[in-house]
């Protein structure tokens, strides 16, 4: 939905939406007149087998590229097919590398894979040379100078005795997704207490505000328990097109609004720049995660 937005307000190309219930005549529609094809990665797959006998495109674009770092992934396979069938080919990511060199070496060779040798085994400098001519980084400080500074704050608060309660049943079960959400299912939480705080100061500065968390029963209690306005829960069962309506609920009303999203659901593929307070209530296993949800917010616009 984003880019479709996007693609029409930006160029005078026309955006073909080729997922959901109208994907048959939008693929038709891009067939006879051009322009640019906009699908999923789970859609990929129907596309590929409707528009087998389609010449070769003259550019693919794959946004967040880290998705098929893995050569053996399906999703992987079916865009490398797409890249070869392609005059010219784009991969767009803000982490080209999350674990190890070898998952940047795998994106550099979708472009040029006689650039570089063995990732893991020679130096950084080494390595920033081979990479250079297939990969160009963009350092927000390098062309976003007006973009305020990151602020983060990490917030560490006592247990309530129901938290306490509540996280040794876990810790006893030895559950520990239940441990990671403890501190966040009730409403007399330390935590949530925290927030509800957070919601009010943003709302007296006329600023508004995103709350992520991974799990869903927390962010049904999060949406019930802060005041105001609040849009969601937007989790990955809402469709894009839904999705992409509560974000624009959101960016529509005044400050104090909130926006409560599951952190896969809403750290990927939309633009939130109405928000400037960003809440993640818990830590996620990997970093990566909480920085692609934070940038969401904290971008031009």
């Amino acid at each position: 939905t984003n880019w479709v937005r996007e693609i029409g307000s930006k160029s005078t190309l026309t955006a073909h939406r080729l997922h959901g219930p109208d994907r048959l005549l939008a693929a038709r529609a891009w067939v006879k007149s051009g322009g640019v094809a906009v699908t999923t990665f789970e859609t990929l797959e129907w596309a590929q087998s409707y528009l087998a006998e389609v010449p070769r495109t003259s550019c693919v674009v794959v946004d967040e590229a880290h998705y098929i770092k893995n050569p053996e992934a399906k999703r992987s396979r079916r865009s490398r097919r797409l890249i070869d069938r392609s005059d010219h080919a784009i991969l767009l990511t803000g982490t080209p590398m999350e674990n190890r060199l070898g998952e940047f070496q795998e994106l550099v060779g979708y472009l040029r894979p006689d650039l570089i040798t063995n990732a893991d085994a020679i130096r950084p400098r080494q390595f920033r040379m081979q990479v250079a001519p297939a990969y160009l980084r963009r350092n927000q400080e390098d062309v976003l100078s007006e973009l305020p500074d990151l602020v983060e704050v990490d917030e560490w608060l006592p247990m309530s005795s129901e938290d306490e309660t509540t996280y040794r049943a876990a810790v006893d079960d030895g559950n520990f997704m239940a441990m990671r959400r403890a501190a966040m299912l009730s409403p007399r939480s330390e935590k949530v207490k925290r927030l509800i705080e957070i919601v009010r100061e943003a709302e007296e500065s006329g600023r508004r505000v995103i709350v992520y968390s991974y799990f869903l029963n927390v962010l049904d209690l999060v949406a019930k328990s802060l005041p105001g306005q609040v849009y969601g829960p937007l989790t990955g069962a809402v469709p894009a097109a839904k999705r992409q309506d509560l974000v624009d609920q959101f960016s529509a009303s005044h400050g104090g609004a909130v926006l409560v999203a599951q952190i896969q659901a809403g750290g990927v593929g939309l633009n939130v720049q109405a928000a400037s307070v960003v809440v993640i209530c818990e830590p996620q296993l990997k970093p990566t995660t909480e920085w692609q949800a934070i940038a969401r917010a904290h971008r031009m616009g």
